[in-house]
């Protein structure tokens, strides 16, 4: 694997790692933005490559919060009690989707949550309800079998398949 910066202005930087597509064999190309000093983007690189090596790179995607929970609730609907499940899909569907639905999982951020929670509480939810709204997520983000994974930048990666 090999990889290098490109800077686009001062500070940002092009961070290119290229691979190879497992189906065809031919070369791919992978490209992420980087904010911060020279030495920071050199050390991503050396990140990624690594991971990629390794076999822990997830490539970023479009996937929006909102289709995550709908995956999440297909995969946890086998471990948990139908009335839990049920409640599980009630809160998603008509409490968290709505205020988090829209933004891309790979761009979800610890200060939205917490935007969205004082939101529902100004609108007059109760606080049993929103107390137990991060329920759901906060066991699929808390759980070694995680759909999703913390990246170094503090943002969400979404893990292509559903480990069980």
């Amino acid at each position: 694997m090999k990889g290098h910066i490109r800077e686009r202005s001062p500070g940002h930087w092009a961070i290119v790692v290229e691979m190879r597509d497992p189906e065809t064999g031919r070369r791919k190309r992978k490209w992420h933005s980087f904010s911060g000093p020279k030495r920071q983007a050199q050390i991503e690189v050396a990140r990624l490559i690594s991971a990629v090596k390794v076999g822990t790179y997830i490539e970023p995607s479009k996937t929006t919060f909102a289709e995550f929970l709908d995956r999440w609730l297909d995969d946890v609907r086998t471990r948990v009690a139908p009335k839990t499940h049920e409640r599980y899909a009630q809160i998603c569907h008509k409490n968290i989707a709505p205020l988090l639905g829209a933004i891309p999982l790979a761009k979800l951020k610890p200060e939205q949550i917490s935007e969205a929670y004082a939101k529902a509480l100004a609108a007059g939810a109760g606080k049993a309800t929103v107390a137990y709204r991060p329920g759901p997520c906060a066991r699929c983000t808390r759980s070694s079998k995680a759909p999703w994974r913390r990246r170094s930048n503090g943002s969400f990666s979404y893990a292509t398949q559903l480990r069980r």
